[in-house]
Parts: C-alpha cells; structure tokens; sequence
C-alpha cells in the first residue's frame, strides 16, 4: 500500500502546475496598468484587488515549493550517485589491496627456482619473459598467479608478471 505522502504526490504536482498558471495572471493583473487592462479586466482588478494579492502571495509559496522540491530531487538524486560511485571506488581499492597481499604472501613461499626467475625479471626489468609451454617453473607460477600466460607456440609462450605485483616489485 502506498504511503499518504505518495498517494498525494500527483494531486500536488497539479496543484503546482496551476498555480504557476495562476501566479501568471495574478501578476500580470497586479502590475498592468489600466492602459494594458481591457475593461472587464480593469474591474475584475479594482474590485478583487486582496483576492489578487492572495492568489498571487499563494502562488509563489506553492510553486516555490514544487521548485524546491525538485531541486532536492535533484540533488539528492546526484550526490546518492556520486556517493555510490566513491563507495565502489574504495570497494575496489580494498578488493585490490587484498589480491596483492595475497600474490606478496605467494612471494614469500617460492621455492628457489622460481624465486630466480622473479629475480631474474626483476633485476633486468623485464615484466614479459618467454619460456616453453612445459616449463614446469613457469607452469607452476602461473598458477600461484604470479605470471600470467600469453598466446605463443609450444616452443616460446610469453609469460607476464601481472601489472599490480610487477608495480609492487619495482618499489
């Protein structure tokens, strides 16, 4: 079941759509002077002149009132977005953060020939080594995800130290 404020939303954007029309007139009645006014207007004006004022003092309220309201709308709408986005923002740093703490821990526990060949890489600055697609060193770290393994033929496969660790290597 809708909620009373929902169930009497469309009844107050009417209201204000109106009442804008009615600000319009209100106020063209109120500040025309009598060589704009075809008569009947000029009577209705002089003998409704507080109802005018009324109306027209209404009129501002409620569309002032639907301005705002929109505007909040608006905004809030806005920095909801921007709020989501920075909370993804750092979700994803954190998620980032983590996977490269773990690929540091695997660094920790590889064996010496595998430790040469990330020393190897690291000392001549090359991020993409090729080697064998039977390397068993280049196999094994491939799958502790500390190289990643590219298209090549059986005899020469470049593997690439991921950008993140190769970042965190270079330090």
């Amino acid at each position: 079941m809708l909620k009373f404020e929902e169930r009497l939303l469309p009844i107050f954007n009417l209201i204000s759509k109106f009442s804008g029309a009615i600000l319009m007139f209100s106020g063209y009645l109120l500040c025309a002077n009598e060589k704009w006014l075809v008569a009947p207007l000029e009577n209705f004006k002089n003998e409704y002149l507080s109802e005018l004022w009324l109306s027209f003092s209404l009129s501002i309220s409620i569309t002032l009132n639907y301005f705002l309201r929109e505007l909040y709308s608006v905004l809030k709408n806005n920095f909801n977005d921007w709020r989501t986005k920075k909370k993804m923002e750092k979700d994803e740093k954190i998620k980032q953060e983590k996977e490269l703490n773990i690929l540091v821990k695997r660094l920790g526990s590889l064996n010496c020939d595998e430790l040469i060949w990330i020393t190897y890489c690291v000392h001549y600055n090359y991020q993409t080594i090729s080697a064998s697609s039977t390397n068993g060193i280049a196999n094994s770290l491939c799958s502790k995800n500390i190289l990643n393994g590219g298209l090549g033929n059986v005899m020469s496969i470049p593997y690439t130290i991921p950008d993140k660790l190769w970042n965190y290597l270079q330090k």
